[in-house]
């Protein structure tokens, strides 16, 4: 049932005036309606979605990263091996005399972690490091006199390199022999690569 705006008496059906004080029940209908209140909903934090979703890509990339890492190195490791090539590094290199090409300095203490034995059709790349308390001078008199007159020794600020044979890159047998002081502890540090690609496969 209807009521007067004005004055909140009850009105009949069809009035067209409150009966208590007169006034016409169009005002009544003409009054808006009430508002009704929503809810506004909770914007999102965006500093912390920003965050997850760039901690997110950088777990992907990562991942990517190391995954492509493991198969560049599985590919190469099975296209030595289908080869009927070898590899192998740090102890498990097992570089002989023989493979070096020349003798390793005399009481010179070698070092494990960086032999390195590589053989590829007919090419075979072996790498030995060995170090000595001798100075670097007597290292390299010592290979000058092993090698003979065919040595080549250049001289940098680095240390001296001996080369014999053939141009690192040419075919043939190569020798280099890379000799420097080590800082640190006063030691010398010789390094030897023999490549020899003659070899048979």
């Amino acid at each position: 049932m209807a009521a007067c705006a004005k004055c909140g008496t009850a009105l009949s059906d069809g009035a067209g005036f409150c009966p208590a004080c007169g006034a016409p029940v169009a005002a009544a209908a003409t009054a808006p309606p009430p508002v009704q209140p929503y809810a506004v909903a909770a914007q999102p934090r965006s500093g912390n979605t920003v965050l997850k979703v760039v901690l997110i890509v950088i777990a992907v990339v990562v991942g990517l990263g190391i995954l492509g890492a493991a198969t560049v190195g599985f590919l190469g490791y099975r296209a030595i091996h289908n080869a009927g090539g070898s590899f192998s590094m740090g102890t498990g290199a097992q570089v002989s005399t023989a493979d070096l090409g020349i003798d390793p300095y005399p009481g010179a203490m070698h070092v494990d972690k960086g032999s390195v034995r590589m053989k590829i059709g007919g090419s075979l790349i072996v790498t030995s490091v060995f170090i000595t308390s001798d100075s670097p001078e007597d290292v390299v008199k010592f290979y000058e006199d092993k090698i003979g007159p065919e040595v080549k020794v250049e001289q940098s600020a680095q240390g001296t390199t001996l080369q014999r044979g053939a141009d690192p890159g040419e075919k043939g047998d190569n020798l280099l022999i890379t000799v420097t002081r080590n800082h640190d502890d006063g030691r010398t540090n010789i390094v030897i690569v023999h490549s020899n690609q003659n070899q048979p496969s």
